[in-house]
């Protein structure tokens, strides 16, 4: 079972991502929407 995943891991597992950043934020945090101004300049 760990060969697998050590297998896994050589095989482009963390090509695309920041090993680093991965391990210390492993799940992606939603991004806050903009606050969008509705109301204009009143004077």
């Amino acid at each position: 079972q760990l060969s697998n995943l050590v297998a896994f891991i050589r095989l482009n597992l963390f090509v695309k991502i920041d090993l680093q950043k991965w391990l210390d934020e492993p799940f992606d945090q939603p991004k806050p929407k903009p606050i969008i101004a509705i109301q204009g300049v009143l004077f």
